[in-house]
């Protein structure tokens, strides 16, 4: 059964973070791991997982939210699970930790499919674009203002 059916809705929300300090730490052997348990807590949560990927030093999320909890709620509950997995389950990874914020965009049906590509093709996107890259220029797509100097705390 799909999780939004109730709600008749469709809150698609594209999400993305990084590491603390953009560390690379989610390593091949981690990130599928991470990966799974992001979907498995969204959708305990009844949320819809569209997609999730990422790279050694962050995630996008792609979900369809339900109305019963906020982007906020969601994302610290994917990260303080995540985050607290990684450390148990990989001890050669103690400090694991997930940055403060977050980006958030709200994302049409029409373009769901493409970003969900987008998602899967991570890795090759990033052999010529940095996540701090990345990351500007998604916020300036969806003309997100912020302070430079405040973005990477």
């Amino acid at each position: 059964m799909d999780p939004l059916e109730d709600f008749r809705i469709s809150l698609n929300i594209h999400i993305v973070f990084s590491t603390r300090n953009q560390e690379p730490i989610i390593a091949e052997h981690v990130r599928q791991g991470i990966w799974d348990l992001m979907g498995d807590i969204a959708r305990e949560q009844r949320i819809k997982v569209l997609g999730i990927g990422g790279t050694l030093d962050h995630v996008h999320l792609l979900l369809g939210l339900a109305p019963t909890i906020s982007v906020e709620d969601t994302v610290q509950v994917l990260k303080k699970s995540s985050a607290a997995w990684a450390r148990e389950t990989f001890p050669a990874t103690p400090g694991f930790a997930w940055q403060e914020g977050y980006a958030a965009f709200s994302v049409s049906e029409e373009n769901v499919r493409a970003l969900t590509r987008l998602l899967n093709k991570q890795a090759d996107y990033h052999r010529h674009t940095t996540f701090r890259q990345e990351y500007i220029a998604l916020l300036k797509e969806h003309h997100v203002s912020y302070d430079r100097d405040d973005l990477w705390t």
